[in-house]
């Protein structure tokens, strides 16, 4: 383990140690259920938001494709539609590609995942 790794897991574990001793035992019993409701709603977040970027592609991808079929058709007109839907491609990409490495994060090593989002809270 490297440096930096050690010391998230060491202030995660010291957060943890400091809420445990203010709640009590009710958190370190719940801790295992709690975490793993996290995870599987990060889960599902992320899947949903992958799910809803692949739909903003496709259907933008068909709008682009008829634009320039009636732009061919006609002499214009539909460029602000062009424009709209290249932009509407640009950020499902973004979204899509963003989540999936999340989503591959917590399926494939959902510890790593787990303490990087602690380390994301206790900033």
């Amino acid at each position: 383990m490297n440096e930096q790794t050690e010391k998230l897991i060491n202030e995660a574990l010291a957060g943890a140690i400091e809420a445990a001793k203010k709640t009590g035992n009710f958190v370190i019993e719940q801790a295992p259920d709690l975490i793993q409701q996290l995870v599987l709603y990060k889960t599902w977040e992320y899947s949903l938001i992958i799910a809803i970027s692949l739909g903003w592609f496709i259907t933008s991808y068909f709008l682009i494709k008829w634009a320039i079929k009636k732009i061919e058709d006609t002499d214009g007109g539909t460029l602000a539609v062009i424009i709209v839907a290249i932009i509407l491609d640009l950020v499902s990409i973004i979204a899509f590609f963003n989540t999936l490495f999340d989503l591959v994060k917590i399926v494939v090593a959902p510890k790593v995942w787990l303490l990087e989002y602690a380390a994301m809270l206790l900033k």
